[in-house]
C-alpha cells in the first residue's frame, strides 16, 4: 500500500462514531478485532449506512435515486482519489488494504435501488435477491478482511448475511410498514391467511404469529449454514464474528418473547445481555477446530427446511 491518507486517523474516528451511534450490537462485536481490521470493517459499514440513510431519509425518491447512482457511478473515482471526505478516505484505505473489489459496493448500490417505491416480493427467492445484494455481499467483504476467501467459505458468510438481514427485517416490519415496504414474501403471507392489511392493522393475531414464526425458523436455517464458518477462523476474529452471529440470533429469541409482536415491540439485546456473551466467546475463541453454534439449542434442532 501507498502511504496512509493524511486524514486517516479522522476517517476512523468518523467511521467509529457512525458505527456506534447506528449499529450498537455490530460495534460491540467489531471491538475485539486488531485494530486494521476494526478500522476497515467500521469504514465498510459507515459507507453503507450512509447510502441505506440516502434512501431511507430523503423527501423524493427520484431525486434520492438520482443521488444514489451519482455516488455509485463515481466510486472507483473516489476510492483512487478520496479527497477529503471522510467517508471516501476510510472506504478507500479498506478497500486498498484488504482487496476488496469494487464489485461487491456495485451490488450493495444495486440492492439498495430495490428500496425505491413500495416495497413488495412475491417469493422467498426475490427477498433472497435482495438479501444477497445488501447483506451476502457484505459477508464477502468481511470475509476479505479476515483473510478467507476459499469457496467453502464464502458460502457459509453469504448464509450469515442472510441470516442477519432476515433478522433486521422481522424486527422492523413495523417501522418499514411506516415506510411502504413490505419485505414479507407474498407467497408466505398466502400460506398463513395474512393480508397487508392485517399487517397495517399492527396486531399479533393468530396467523400473523405463525408467519413470523416461520420466518424466524427460515433465519436460523441460514444460521445455521453459515455457523461452520467459525471453524475455519480462531482469536479475536473468531470473537467477532461468534459475537455478532449469536447476539443477532438472540434478537430472533427476542422477538418470540415478544409474542412475535414486529409492530409495537423492538427487539433488541441488552447492553448486559451483551456483555454476559464474552466469557464463554473467550473460551472457545481460541479452539484450532470445530465450532459451537453460537445460538444455542434453538439453532442446533432446527431439522430440514421446507422447500419454499
Amino acid at each position: 500500500m501507498s502511504a496512509p491518507h493524511p486524514l486517516l486517523p479522522q476517517a476512523v474516528r468518523y467511521a467509529r462514531a457512525v458505527t456506534r451511534h447506528h449499529a450498537r450490537t455490530f460495534y460491540f462485536a467489531s471491538s475485539f478485532l486488531p485494530r486494521p481490521m476494526r478500522h476497515a470493517i467500521r469504514a465498510l459499514y459507515a459507507y453503507t449506512r450512509t447510502l441505506d440513510d440516502l434512501v431511507d431519509e430523503s423527501p423524493s425518491p427520484g431525486l434520492a435515486a438520482r443521488q444514489l447512482r451519482a455516488i455509485d457511478r463515481g466510486l472507483a473515482d473516489r476510492i483512487a482519489a478520496p479527497g477529503s471526505n471522510l467517508l471516501d478516505v476510510g472506504l478507500a484505505d479498506a478497500v486498498a488494504r484488504y482487496r476488496i473489489p469494487v464489485f461487491y459496493l456495485h451490488s450493495l448500490a444495486a440492492g439498495l435501488r430495490m428500496d425505491f417505491g413500495d416495497v413488495r416480493y412475491a417469493r422467498w427467492k426475490d427477498l433472497h435477491r435482495y438479501c444477497w445484494r445488501v447483506a451476502g455481499v457484505v459477508g464477502l467483504m468481511v470475509s476479505r478482511t479476515f483473510g478467507r476467501t476459499e469457496p467453502r467459505v464464502l458460502k457459509q458468510v453469504i448464509a450469515c448475511g442472510i441470516a442477519m438481514q432476515l433478522t433486521n427485517i422481522l424486527r422492523d416490519v413495523g417501522e418499514d410498514l411506516d415506510r411502504g415496504r413490505i419485505y414479507l414474501p407474498r407467497e408466505d403471507l398466502e400460506r398463513f391467511g395474512v393480508t397487508e392489511a392485517m399487517l397495517r392493522d399492527r396486531r399479533p393475531t393468530e396467523p400473523v404469529r405463525r408467519l413470523i414464526a416461520f420466518e424466524i425458523a427460515r433465519a436460523r436455517f441460514y444460521y445455521a449454514r453459515g455457523v461452520p464458518v467459525l471453524g475455519s477462523v480462531r482469536g479475536r476474529v473468531r470473537m467477532t464474528a461468534e459475537l455478532a452471529m449469536g447476539l443477532y440470533g438472540r434478537i430472533l429469541d427476542g422477538i418470540e418473547a415478544n409474542g412475535y409482536d414486529v409492530f409495537t415491540r423492538r427487539a433488541s439485546v441488552s447492553l448486559p445481555g451483551k456483555l454476559g456473551a464474552v466469557p464463554r466467546v473467550i473460551l472457545t475463541a481460541w479452539l484450532p477446530r470445530g465450532s459451537r453454534d453460537p445460538r444455542g439449542s434453538k439453532g442446533r434442532t432446527l431439522g430440514a427446511w421446507p422447500s419454499s
